[in-house]
Formats: C-alpha cells, structure tokens, sequence
C-alpha cells in the first residue's frame, strides 16, 4: 500500500492520482450519470503512472447522494494484451511469408524450366553452358531459401547438418565468382576449419 487511509481523507484524487493529460476527462465522467468503463493513466503517490480501468456511479452516503469511483489497476492486462498483439502479428507474418515463399518458388520453377530449355539447345561444348550452370545452382539455393522461409513461416523448421566451411565458402564463390569478368576473387582457407552443425542455406 503506497498510501494509508489517513492521507486519503480529504485529499482531491484527481489532482492526487490521475495523470495531468486525463484529469479533465476523469472529472466530468464523475460529474456525469455515465456509468461506462474507461481507460485512464492514473499515478500514485509516489509519481509513478499506470494504466487503470475507471468507473463511477450514483450511491448514498449517509443518507446524502453522493458518487461512487472505482479506478482498478489494469498493467498486468494491458501487458498480456500487448503480447497478444505481438503473437497474432508473428502469426500473420507467418502467413505472409508462407504465401511469398509459395510464389517465389513458382518464379524460381520458371527460371529453371527456361534454363533447362536452353541448355539443350545449345551445343554442349558452348561457353553459355558453364554460366547457365551458375543460374541452376542459384536457383537452387534461392528454393532452399524458399523453403527455410517456409520452414520459420511454420514455426521455426531447420535443417541440421554436418558442414565443411571451407566447401560451402567454395561453393558459394563458384556461384557469385563469375558474375562479372573484371572482379578477382582471392580466398585464403583455414586447412584446419572443423565441421560445424548448422542448417547450411
């Protein structure tokens, strides 16, 4: 209790307890027949704010008429309200990634069906094939991306595995390395890089 009895009697609550933006509003909800329920901030004596739940009413005291206040500390629901919030919005981008990743791997497929098309048609010995390898195995990895999307929009689905850095570092520069002809790319690999366990998209 931050406040006994004896420094409640007399004292005006308004200016006491609710915050300076919402002492206007508290006063005529109190001085009108409105018995509704309303959110206010209200403060205790020690200046600290919290949200509070507001309602009054008509009664008797001692045979005169009088108003009935009630304000109920309400920080805990407002808490759980926002974390509610907060899960419904991870839900529904869930959702949304779930669709982005469904349509992304259609534009993916249509990628690659064209690469393949053109790969047969193109003589095997021609430059074109080597660089059209590189747009397969991108679109390889942009799927595997896709469905790691795909994976959190489900609730957080990995796929674990041994991996060999220095393999994925060459990998991943065999893809990007022939981007453009003018850009050397220099690697300087540990020999002594250990495994590691991880989801290697």
């Amino acid at each position: 209790v931050e406040c006994s009895h004896d420094r409640l009697v007399g004292v005006d609550i308004i200016r006491q307890f609710v915050s300076t933006e919402d002492r206007s509003r508290v006063q005529q909800i109190i001085n009108s027949n409105d018995e509704g329920i309303y959110e206010i901030t209200a403060r205790t004596a020690t200046g600290r704010t919290f949200p509070a739940e507001l309602r009054s009413w008509s009664g008797e005291l001692a045979g005169r008429p009088c108003r009935v206040t009630t304000v109920r500390d309400i920080t805990h629901r407002k808490k759980t309200e926002r974390q509610l919030i907060q899960s419904q919005k991870m839900e529904a981008m869930g959702t949304l990634a779930g669709g982005i990743a469904h349509d992304f791997n259609n534009m993916l497929a249509g990628i690659q069906g064209n690469v393949e098309i053109i790969r047969h048609q193109i003589s095997p010995q021609s430059a074109h094939q080597k660089r059209l390898s590189i747009i397969s195995q991108i679109v390889k990895r942009g799927a595997k991306l896709s469905g790691q999307l795909l994976g959190y929009a489900r609730g957080g689905q990995t796929e674990l595995c041994g991996i060999n850095l220095n393999g994925l570092v060459e990998d991943t520069l065999e893809m990007f390395g022939h981007a453009q002809g003018q850009i050397t790319i220099e690697t300087r690999l540990g020999p002594d890089t250990p495994i590691v366990s991880g989801d290697r998209t």
